[in-house]
């Protein structure tokens, strides 16, 4: 099998033997070099840098060479032209040519974090850097040295050209970091029907979060859908009622949803939930996804998931099950429903911009009361987060609204149901699908038939993992809806359906969980 997939038109192998990924070490933000910017990212092998916005190995050579990129550099120089205007802070330093040299820095913003930058300062003055003296000439740097004392018997030294900064100029900086944005932070672990559960905390304790995490009981992911205790012993007697950690992924920080009525004073960010001895709980839904993700990696280097969601919900003028719809009575794709409820829809996607879930498209569904949204394409664990942010804040944004926002599986017996569909395919670096094999049945590349293969064997285990509750199971057989693990070219009765668009094979499930087989 390994020489047919040698021999697609991608070049893939199946494994590289010997192949080590770099853990993240959280003792590298403590550093001078990443200071203000590098925080963990989507798996335990990434860091992420919050000014570029991206996910990088984590390799701290690699670490590196992003830190003096021009882009992060670009990136670093727009992020300090938002913040408050500056005053020169000067700390003399004698030059060879017996002139002084200054360092021009930021003042401190804040009192929480001003002793951190003065000692950073501090450290950056102390350190043997040479005296330069700096000019600018169309966008590049000219430097000269002053290293060496002048001697009429030696040659000038030649000033020396770059584009690329050194990293002790933004040393030199003192930067606000982003965290400071807000004055609580709602840490939020998502549950195994997708709501959020977790505490608001003061911004004095996010530091020490950061560090040491936060406690929380061990069942937090898998209480019941109406919040019923869960009375498993292996949450509860075995582990003596015990606590897990909630530790913040600071790459996924975004404001609280505007609706929520916090005025931008509250932040919202993602957490990790691991066991007291610092590795992931994989009774997580979301770690169980990470953990996948990083197995793929490591096996497959070249390889990329991507994924994309088609959520589908119902909205009520009440919360009685059964109750009344709003805004349509089972018109499906129409136009004129979404005009006259588009003031609205454009105020619940700007909201949702906000908070970083782009939304790609938004439509009326088959059932009364019920739309459709699909999310857009992303990487790795991004696709599951957003699908799981659209979900608790159009619950919030229509809540306040005096409206009830439903995932329910059948919120009514005798009605359409509502789905969530998985879309996700793999991608090389180059930009090039995974699935796709024009010389192969249904442009199906053998790679792509091992895919399908592993979702089928593996679905009935799946079924388990999507429908957590009684009421989805209410769906299965009905129109729509599939009763076999089986897939299909196009067809919507399928578990697994085979799609072709963008030139790119796609196979549609159900998240979070199907990314995590």
């Amino acid at each position: 099998m390994s020489e047919e997939v040698s021999e697609s038109k991608f070049d893939i192998s199946l494994q590289k033997k010997g192949y080590r990924m770099q853990m993240y070490k959280k003792d590298w933000e403590r550093e001078e070099w990443a200071e203000g910017w590098l925080t963990s990212g989507e798996t335990p092998m990434k860091g992420h840098c919050l000014w570029c916005e991206k996910d990088l190995a984590s390799g701290k050579s690699e670490l590196l060479k992003h830190a003096i990129s021009q882009k992060h550099m670009k990136k670093m120089q727009a992020y300090c032209s938002t913040l408050p205007d500056q005053h020169p802070f000067q700390t003399a330093k004698p030059g060879g040519d017996g002139q002084d040299q200054t360092l021009a820095v930021r003042e401190p913003l804040d009192p929480d974090v001003s002793a951190n930058q003065e000692a950073a300062l501090v450290k950056a003055e102390n350190q043997n850097y040479s005296p330069r003296k700096r000019t600018n000439n169309n966008d590049v740097d000219v430097v000269e040295d002053f290293d060496q004392p002048a001697n009429e018997n030696q040659p000038e030294k030649k000033k020396r050209r770059r584009t690329k900064k050194k990293m002790f100029e933004y040393q030199e900086v003192a930067r606000k970091p982003m965290a400071d944005d807000y004055e609580y932070y709602q840490l939020v672990t998502y549950d195994i029907h997708g709501n959020q559960k977790g505490q608001m905390i003061a911004k004095r304790r996010l530091d020490g979060v950061k560090k040491n995490g936060l406690g929380i009981y061990t069942a937090v992911n898998y209480f019941g859908i109406q919040d019923t205790h869960n009375v498993h012993p292996d949450f509860g007697e075995r582990q003596h009622f015990g606590n897990l950690s909630m530790k913040p992924v600071m790459a996924t920080l975004t404001p609280s949803i505007r609706s929520a009525g916090g005025g931008g004073r509250v932040g919202h960010v993602i957490c990790d939930i691991e066991l007291m001895d610092g590795t992931l709980d994989l009774t997580s839904p979301r770690a169980v996804c990470q953990n996948q993700i990083a197995k793929l990696a490591e096996l497959q280097p070249e390889i990329r998931i991507k994924s994309a969601s088609e959520v589908e919900f119902d909205v009520r003028l009440d919360d009685e099950y059964g109750g009344k719809d709003f805004g349509h009575t089972a018109n499906w794709c129409s136009i004129n429903i979404l005009e006259e409820n588009q003031s609205l829809i454009l105020e619940l996607l700007d909201e949702l911009k906000e908070v970083k879930v782009a939304v790609d498209s938004f439509q009326t569904e088959a059932g009364p009361g019920q739309f459709e949204a699909t999310i857009d394409v992303t990487e790795g664990i991004k696709g599951p987060d957003s699908t799981l942010r659209f979900k608790n804040a159009t619950k919030t944004f229509f809540r306040k609204r005096g409206l009830f926002a439903t995932y329910m599986t059948k919120p009514d017996p005798e009605k359409v149901a509502s789905g969530m569909h998985f879309n996700h395919s793999l991608w090389t670096k180059t930009g090039r699908s995974v699935f796709q094999d024009g010389d192969n049945p249904h442009c199906l590349s053998i790679y792509g038939q091992q895919w399908l293969a592993g979702l089928i064997t593996h679905g009935p285990a799946l079924a388990a993992l999507c429908c957590p509750t009684v009421n989805c199971y209410r769906r299965i057989g009905k129109p729509w809806a599939p009763t076999f693990s089986k897939w299909g070219e196009q067809d919507r009765t399928a578990t697994f359906r085979l799609k072709v668009e963008d030139k790119g094979q796609n196979v549609r499930g159900e998240p979070p969980a199907v990314i995590s087989q």
